[in-house]
């Protein structure tokens, strides 16, 4: 890559690629073609959401998404720690980012999928895995078992008692 200075501008040139690239598509996030055709017509400028937009409600023009802010959260884990980015240390920054975006009023929070993978790093029992009537589906953490017999469940039905496996800690 060449010298540091070299590498320092590309690294840098990424991340404002991300950035600006995130705010120009923040506005049709998730939307189907013919919903951002209907709203916005060909969005070529930074440009407000829709007022009714599902994830991106409450951010204005030029402001970035959750892909950013997680980018420049990765970032700064690496700067931080050259010889690598432990994973729980990943989990716990993304646990506190999604603390920031509630506390910020938005709606861009960590989905179903990455919530699993934070719970399968971290220690103890997060969160079930829910299906669409919100039942449970899977074990709600890769080193834990949920409790299929409603009797052996903590807190009645719905919530979930996990127990250590052989080799847990």
């Amino acid at each position: 890559m060449g010298g540091s200075g070299q590498g320092m501008d590309r690294a840098l040139g990424a991340l404002i690629g991300v950035a600006l690239g995130d705010a120009l598509g923040m506005p049709s996030q998730t939307l189907p073609r013919a919903r951002i055709a209907a709203a916005y017509g060909r969005i070529t400028d930074l440009i407000d959401p829709v007022a009714d937009h599902p994830v991106s409600h409450g951010l204005r023009a030029g402001m970035v998404t959750d892909d950013t802010e997680q980018t420049l959260l990765l970032a700064d884990l690496m700067i931080r720690s050259p010889a690598g980015v432990d994973d729980r240390a990943w989990a716990e920054a993304l646990l506190g980012w999604e603390r920031d975006v509630r506390a910020r009023g938005l709606r861009d929070l960590l989905g179903p999928s990455s919530k699993r993978a934070l719970d399968a790093l971290l220690p103890g029992c997060r969160r079930a895995r829910r299906g669409a009537r919100g039942r449970p589906t899977a074990p709600p953490c890769g080193s834990r078992r949920w409790h299929r017999d409603p009797a052996r469940r903590s807190g009645g039905a719905g919530r979930p008692r996990c127990r250590s496996l052989p080799g847990d800690p």
